[in-house]
């Protein structure tokens, strides 16, 4: 079951970036297309997990709760929603101590920014599941300069 609620403030707690990530995985929640989207930027690994999601914060008691604390997190964070955006997540596939998911961030009012896309990789350890790591990247409406990184 999809579900909505983040903020791009997500994006900001995940600054840092490094090298680009693995590809979306073909499970059967996988994303649906990007509306509005002709391109995609590489994907960029964040250095962190948002703060209290990673190896030293909280445990949650399945990947979709993960997911669910993440977003209302998102929603709850500092201003919030923009206006017209729509966001929509989902577990993409899950093990007995990993999982993949998936947040999409629709109806940006940037001209050349369709919306953006959020993989996360959660582990389970003892205690519950986490935020092992997360990689992103934007949807563009006309195409992506040169390096990847950036839409235009």
């Amino acid at each position: 079951m999809r579900i909505a609620a983040v903020s791009l403030c997500l994006i900001a707690l995940v600054a840092g970036c490094a090298a680009p990530a693995a590809s979306e995985g073909d499970g059967v929640n996988a994303p649906p297309p990007f509306p509005g989207s002709v391109a995609a930027t590489s994907w960029r690994t964040a250095e962190d997990p948002p703060e209290g999601f990673g190896v030293g914060g909280a445990r949650y008691d399945s990947p979709m709760a993960t997911l669910e604390a993440l977003m209302t997190f998102g929603v709850q964070s500092e201003g919030g929603l923009p206006s017209g955006v729509r966001p929509t997540g989902d577990v993409l596939d899950a093990g007995a101590a990993t999982a993949r998911a998936w947040i999409q961030l629709t109806g940006t009012a940037d001209d050349s920014v369709a919306g953006q896309e959020i993989l996360l990789y959660m582990v389970k350890d003892g205690r519950g599941w986490f935020i092992d790591r997360l990689a992103f990247r934007d949807h563009c409406r006309r195409g992506v300069d040169p390096a990847g990184d950036q839409c235009v």
